[in-house]
């Protein structure tokens, strides 16, 4: 069975999907924490660091329905962390791969293949408003970051004009 939709309804859906359609448009950010953070993964571009997983949900709050094909944007401010696409992830045996140079992943415990440093990245919700992602912490920013004195980590997600900022906090 075809479902049809008006003109209307397609500027609207078009709308949305720039977003800047409905004032009722909201995002849910939920993540996890990263793992204890010991001052020997303070070194930037050491190759040890952690993937945060990451799960963005566009909805309309008026309804309750998932808002699908928005685009959304992941960004961060400091370059010791940066968002990384979930079919990025590449998951290596370090023996089986004698040329690779893989990085350890703390949060998953274990070796993945080396990220791209990244500012920003933009992917479009599926047909449940949602966006699956990762956040690679490599380290963890201070004036004492190596007594254990770490500084929180923003990072911010927009959909249009819409935006949530959340911290990771090392443990």
């Amino acid at each position: 069975m075809t479902k049809s939709v008006s003109p209307l309804g397609l500027l609207g859906m078009a709308a949305l999907a720039a977003g800047c359609g409905t004032s009722s448009a909201e995002l849910i950010v939920s993540y996890d924490s990263p793992p204890a953070w010991p001052e020997a993964y303070e070194a930037p571009g050491d190759g040890l660091g952690a993937l945060v997983p990451v799960d963005v949900m566009a909805y309309d709050s008026e309804t309750g329905e998932p808002l699908p094909n928005v685009k959304v944007t992941v960004w961060v401010e400091d370059d010791t962390l940066w968002p990384v696409p979930s079919e990025a992830l590449v998951i290596v045996d370090p023996d089986e791969c004698p040329d690779c140079e893989p990085w350890w992943d703390a949060q998953r415990d274990e070796f993945i293949e080396e990220l791209p440093y990244r500012a920003s990245l933009s992917r479009y919700t599926d047909e449940d408003g949602l966006v699956s992602l990762y956040v690679f912490v490599d380290a963890f920013p201070g004036p004492d970051a190596d007594y254990g004195n770490f500084e929180d980590l923003a990072v911010s997600v927009s959909m249009g004009t819409v935006e949530e900022t959340f911290v990771l906090t090392p443990r």
